[in-house]
């Protein structure tokens, strides 16, 4: 594929590259008299995360709720069956999947405890999810994925500072304002974790 333009321009490689695939970028350069040309090699690489946050919404009104993880790097991470109780976190319940090497998929089930309802195995998995539960089908609970439903987006790290920017809970209770002077970084990262909302939109701040 072949560019021409005029002064300066911006492009995207990679979307259509599998991971580990390579590309050379040629270019030429002329001002009308005198013409330089060159290359690049670029090589798409995917960067993986070695935690992983995983909300589940309790629309059964489960007395408690555990998270059991197998498979890959994260295999049993949150101990054996039925797992790691999980703690309310805002609207959702949440486990933080944290491992030393990075991720790439595992295998969750969310269950009330030993010898109790549960879901059908979920995956595999490779990012942070939003799960509720769903009909039931064969004595497990189906899941939904309502990761992209929610509107919420997962903050790792705030760097950037919007300026004048109100923090508020999600009962709407401003809980703090960012001064451009400020770093929105910093503040976010003194703040509990949890479900925030800042310029109208829901944030989780999952880490400090």
């Amino acid at each position: 594929q072949q560019n021409s333009f005029n002064g300066s321009a911006t492009f995207t490689i990679g979307a259509d590259m599998a991971n580990g695939e390579s590309v050379t970028i040629s270019w030429s350069a002329t001002n009308g008299t005198e013409t330089k040309t060159g290359s690049a090699v670029f090589t798409k690489v995917e960067t993986k995360s070695n935690e992983w946050h995983i909300f589940f919404d309790n629309t059964a009104n489960w007395g408690s709720v555990y998270c059991y993880i197998y498979g890959g790097e994260a295999d049993k991470i949150a101990g054996n069956w039925p797992g790691t109780q999980l703690s309310l976190n805002g609207d959702y319940y949440e486990y933080v999947m944290s491992t030393e090497k990075d991720l790439s998929t595992c295998n969750i089930i969310f269950n009330k405890g030993l010898n109790n309802e549960q879901t059908v195995d979920i995956g595999p998995i490779n990012s942070d999810k939003y799960y509720e539960l769903s009909a039931m089908s064969n004595g497990k609970y189906t899941v939904k994925d309502i990761t992209a439903s929610t509107g919420i987006s997962t903050v790792h790290t705030a760097s950037e500072n919007p300026g004048n920017t109100g923090i508020y809970t999600l009962n709407g209770q401003l809980i703090r304002t960012v001064l451009p002077s400020e770093s929105y970084a910093e503040t976010m990262r003194k703040l509990p974790l949890g479900i925030y909302i800042v310029n109208g939109k829901k944030i989780a701040n999952i880490r400090q």
